[in-house]
């Protein structure tokens, strides 16, 4: 049977044991060799570690190495007889750092020697980390009540009192005899419209939710005009239930700023007025992301509702042909390294209904960084699909015969010049081949004009089919042709393109009157040659051809047409 008062010890002691794990304490005993004999329960709730991997372990193998030569000194001082107080900041192995207060207790046997020392330490990381932003902002708030220039209050929410500085009043054109040192005089003389928001902002940032207090609102001044005012705040002062008692900011006047704002939106807005009355769309890309605000005619412009376009790098690429990616995203490089005023290119884009526009976009970089790099670009977008069919149509008519589809004299003279270039380019000869059917006015006076017509067709049809691509073949006027051929390795390939075109032209077709009509040809020189060329008669002879069979419906009494090829040399 136990004995009562060893039973009443040990509940005494389990007593104690409970207490000591309930106290928001991190309590530890160790011995004079540094190995830990006791810890609490917020110990292990602290470290996250069982208390038999504490007991009897050395205060390094728990703690860490680098915590345990930090706490060191201080328990060097225990364990010699001293009781010590110190706060620091401790990088445990366990639990992360943290800032702690410690009060360290030596533990002395009856000879008086020390046995150990008891440790007990309150984690003090909040506090330090509040003290910490309370000096930033107290700074921060020192360089603003140095330098700035701009009004400054002081207010202690709890009793009311908000201190003004001079130069506030001087801002609304008060005096200190206008307007008291009460918070109620400025909320009182702040535009109703701009209250609510105002005191959201407030008590947004008392509950915490944000770091400093900003808003901007109107106060009206003494003259009563209003002015636009920037005001800025911190909380440096709270009382235990974390109620603000004192509240430090500025007042800084944005009036010219806001008229500037005001200014730029009607600005923009007969811009975008302007731009619709045009049909011109505008972008605002944000270089860096790709990303771009566009207005209503830019989307519309491309068969899209502006609500839910979105524009950004991809879509554009995709919509772009891609035949003129390489040109848009040159003149792009050019303006963003500042070869080029402005960014300017035409492409086409895919429309919503699949057909592609022509796009004429300009643009200009507005904004850079720091380092000169470009961040913001504004311009514009015009469709001129119809500009570019009508320079199309214009180029066509000055330069294609409207009935063969072929080169006209004027663009023929043009590749003509390109070809003699060339051929001096790579020392090479030039054949120049004039051809002129024959009896065609009888054709036109016995068939009509329309088999006429027909008939200049086939010729130019046939006449393509015996050169190469990068030969010319071009209408002169009438039932005149030409034909270039540059760069001719072989001595006698022009004759044989000659015999060839003179075969083609002699085979039949039929026409919807099923009349049998050959085309009989007369391949010349001609005077009508440019200067640059000389003739040679003693590289090539002249050569008589048998005359095709005669065209029906004309009289048979048809001299022999010649058929004669020029070969032509450039000069050296």
């Amino acid at each position: 049977m136990q004995n009562p008062a060893t039973e009443q010890f040990e509940n005494d002691l389990q007593q104690l044991r409970h207490l000591i794990d309930a106290l928001p304490v991190c309590i530890s005993y160790v011995d004079a060799n540094y190995h830990y004999q006791f810890i609490n329960q917020v110990y292990i709730d602290w470290f996250g570690i069982p208390r038999a991997a504490v007991i009897n372990k050395h205060m390094a193998e728990v703690i860490g190495e680098e915590a345990f030569q930090h706490v060191r000194p201080q328990v060097r001082r225990a364990l010699s007889g001293e009781s010590i107080a110190y706060e620091t900041t401790v990088p445990y192995l366990h639990g992360g750092t943290r800032s702690i207060s410690a009060q360290l207790f030596p533990v002395f046997d009856h000879d008086g020697k020390v046995r150990g020392c008891y440790a007990m330490i309150i984690d003090i990381s909040q506090r330090k980390q509040s003290e910490e932003q309370l000096h930033l902002h107290e700074e921060r708030w020192q360089l603003a009540l140095e330098g700035s220039g701009d009004g400054v209050w002081d207010w202690y929410p709890q009793t009311g009192i908000e201190i003004l500085s001079d130069r506030l009043r001087e801002i609304y054109g008060y005096t200190k005899e206008d307007i008291a040192d009460l918070s109620e005089e400025l909320d009182r003389r702040t535009h109703p419209d701009d209250l609510r928001q105002m005191h959201l902002d407030r008590q947004a940032h008392f509950d915490g939710k944000t770091p400093i207090y900003i808003n901007e609102h109107r106060v009206q001044c003494k003259d009563g005009s209003w002015k636009w005012i920037l005001t800025r705040g911190t909380v440096i002062q709270r009382d235990r239930d974390g109620k603000p008692t004192r509240v430090v900011g500025t007042h800084t006047d944005i009036s010219e700023r806001k008229q500037a704002e005001v200014a730029l939106r009607e600005s923009e807005e007969r811009l975008r007025m302007a731009l619709s009355a045009t049909h011109q769309g505008l972008y605002d890309l944000n270089v860096l992301t790709g990303d771009a605000i566009v207005s209503p005619e830019y989307a519309h412009m491309l068969g899209f509702a502006h609500d839910g376009f979105r524009e950004n790098k991809k879509n554009w690429v995709a919509r772009v042909h891609p035949e003129d990616i390489p040109a848009a995203a040159r003149a792009f490089k050019e303006h963003l390294e500042g070869r080029s005023d402005e960014y300017r290119v035409e492409f086409r884009q895919k429309k919503a209904s699949g057909e592609w526009a022509w796009i004429l976009s300009v643009g200009a970089v507005v904004e850079w960084d720091r380092d000169g790099r470009a961040q913001r670009m504004l311009g514009t977008v015009l469709d001129i699909t119809e500009k570019k069919k009508t320079e199309a149509l214009i180029w066509q008519q000055a330069n294609i015969d409207t009935l063969t589809g072929l080169p006209n004299r004027r663009m023929f003279y043009d590749r003509l010049d390109h070809d003699i270039k060339l051929s001096k380019r790579h020392k090479l000869a030039l054949a120049v081949l004039f051809i002129d059917l024959d009896f065609f006015k009888e054709v036109n006076d016995t068939l009509g004009h329309s088999t006429g017509d027909a008939l200049l067709i086939e010729a130019a049809h046939r006449l393509r089919k015996c050169v190469r691509e990068s030969d010319t073949v071009a209408r002169l006027g009438g039932d005149e042709f030409t034909v270039s051929l540059p760069e001719m390795h072989e001595e006698n390939r022009a004759e044989a393109i000659a015999q060839n075109i003179i075969r083609s032209m002699s085979t039949p077709s039929s026409w919807r009157a099923k009349k049998s009509i050959c085309l009989p040809a007369w391949v010349s020189p001609s005077t009508r040659a440019m200067p640059t060329i000389w003739m040679t008669s003693s590289s090539m002879p002249t050569r008589p051809c048998m005359r095709p069979r005669p065209m029906a419906g004309i009289a048979s009494a048809i001299s022999h047409p010649a058929y004669r090829l020029l070969h032509w040399h450039v000069c050296a």
